[in-house]
C-alpha cells in the first residue's frame, strides 16, 4: 500500500484549482434553481389551496341555505301535526346552520369583504330562525289556529329572499376569487416549469463552458510543455 501511494500520480496543483474554480458556477446554478423551484412549488401550493378553501366555502354556502330551508320544513311538519318529532329535525337543522355558519367565519377570516357579507347573511338567518321559533312557540302555547294565523301575519317569502339574495352574493364574489385563483395557479405551475427549462439551460450551458475552460487550459498547458521541449 506504501509503494501504491508513493507511485501514485497527483494532477498539478494548478489543475485542480482550476477545477475547483470552474466548479463555482456550477454549484450557484445549482443553488438558485433548487431555490427557485422550492419558492415556486410552495407559491403553487399556497394557489391551491386557496383554491380548495373556495370550493369549500361554496358547499358549507349551500349547507347553510339548505338547513334554513330544512328547519323551515320541519317547523311547518310540527305546526300541522303538533308531533314532537319534528322538533328534533327542527333542533338539528339548528344545529347545522350553526355549524355551517362557525365554519364560514374560519374559512373566511382572510377576506374583510366576505366577512361582511357572511355578517349580512348571519342576520337574514338568525331573523328567519327566530320567527320559525316564534311559531313554533305559539304552536305550543295556543295551538293549531294561533299558529297558523302567526304564519299568514309573518314575512316568510321577504324572509327567505333576504337569505337567498346574501347567499348568493356571497357565493358570486367566491367564484369570482376562485377564478382568479385558478388563473394564479395556471400561472404559478407555468413559471415552475419556465423555471426548469432555465435552470436545466443553464446547467447545460455552464457545463459546456466549464468544458471548454478547462480544454483551453489544457491545451496551453501542453503547447507550453512542447514548447519547452523544442528549446530543450
Amino acid at each position: 500500500m506504501e509503494k501504491f501511494w508513493k507511485t501514485l500520480s497527483w494532477p498539478p496543483r494548478r489543475l485542480v484549482l482550476w477545477h475547483s474554480i470552474a466548479a463555482i458556477p456550477m454549484a450557484t446554478v445549482v443553488v438558485l434553481g433548487a431555490y427557485l423551484s422550492y419558492h415556486y412549488h410552495q407559491l403553487t401550493v399556497q394557489t391551491r389551496d386557496r383554491v380548495d378553501r373556495a370550493y369549500e366555502v361554496l358547499d358549507v354556502v349551500d349547507g347553510l341555505f339548505i338547513s334554513v330551508q330544512n328547519a323551515g320544513e320541519a317547523q311547518r311538519d310540527f305546526i300541522i301535526t303538533g308531533d314532537d318529532s319534528h322538533l328534533a329535525a327542527f333542533q338539528g337543522a339548528l344545529k347545522f346552520e350553526s355549524d355551517n355558519s362557525a365554519r364560514l367565519k374560519t374559512l373566511l377570516v382572510a377576506s374583510a369583504k366576505q366577512e361582511e357579507n357572511l355578517a349580512r347573511l348571519d342576520t337574514a338567518v338568525a331573523a328567519k330562525l327566530a320567527e320559525l321559533g316564534r311559531t313554533i312557540e305559539v304552536r305550543h302555547q295556543q295551538g293549531f289556529n294561533a299558529a297558523q294565523q302567526a304564519i299568514r301575519n309573518g314575512n316568510d317569502g321577504a324572509d327567505m329572499l333576504a337569505i337567498r339574495q346574501q347567499a348568493t352574493v356571497l357565493a358570486q364574489n367566491e367564484r369570482a376569487f376562485l377564478m382568479r385563483r385558478q388563473a394564479d395557479t395556471r400561472e404559478r405551475e407555468r413559471d415552475t416549469l419556465l423555471v426548469g427549462i432555465l435552470i436545466a439551460a443553464l446547467s447545460v450551458a455552464t457545463r459546456i463552458l466549464i468544458a471548454l475552460g478547462i480544454r483551453h487550459v489544457h491545451s496551453k498547458r501542453q503547447a507550453s510543455i512542447a514548447e519547452a521541449g523544442e528549446a530543450a
